[in-house]
């Protein structure tokens, strides 16, 4: 027997979000198809948001405590970092100076990368993420004593390594992307690059060896 279906009013059909087809009871016979696709304005997940932050922060993290690259020797893998505000840092970071600074949306990531590549440890105060301002001002001559303010275990160690600890620090790290690229920056070097499955950590990772 066929499936009997409850029309549906206009409102309803406005409000419908499953995919498939649907009875409409405006004209006899009419179908309305809702399409199992997501428009590519929709909002992202919040669990997606925290991973591109995570990957966001982990990666200014490695670029601002990387040794700083001269100004000629701008690395050409930063073009590989999608990300427009991750890509903005890779270039202030490894040459381009904090002219670059400006390219970048985030005002939290903006202040740390002018903090950073030269401008005044001062820009740290206009940070508003906690884990974010402490490791600012860990590398901007605070050091080692302001990784204890940053609340990410991750990070913290990281934050530990980079500052003074050395690679040992680096096997806190539960997150295995984070790990290779905490033992590239101490002491590893671009061997470590190639563990690290995130396309932009991987570039931005590469471009602090060029």
């Amino acid at each position: 027997m066929p499936e009997i279906v409850n029309d549906l009013s206009g409102i309803t059909v406005k409000r419908l979000i499953s995919p498939g087809w649907h009875l409409v009871d405006v004209v006899a016979g009419l179908l309305f198809q809702v399409r199992g696709t997501v428009s590519p304005e929709a909002p992202q997940p919040r669990s997606q948001t925290r991973a591109r932050m995570r990957v966001l922060l982990t990666l200014l993290m490695m670029l601002a405590l990387q040794q700083p690259i001269p100004a000629y020797a701008q690395s050409s893998q930063c073009g590989f970092i999608k990300d427009p505000d991750t890509q903005a840092q890779c270039r202030a970071s490894t040459g381009a100076g904090s002219s670059q600074c400006g390219f970048i949306r985030d005002s939290d990531t903006q202040a740390y990368c002018r903090a950073t590549t030269g401008a005044s440890s001062s820009q740290c105060g206009f940070i508003r993420d906690t884990d974010m301002q402490a490791l600012c001002r860990a590398q901007t001559g605070e050091g080692l004593s302001q990784c204890g303010f940053i609340k990410d275990s991750d990070r913290q160690a990281y934050c530990r390594a980079a500052t003074g600890g050395g690679s040992s620090q680096c096997g806190f790290i539960s997150d295995a992307d984070q790990q290779a690229m905490c033992r590239a920056v101490t002491g590893g070097g671009a061997a470590q690059c190639g563990f690290i499955r995130d396309n932009d950590m991987q570039a931005a990772c590469r471009a602090g060896f060029d």
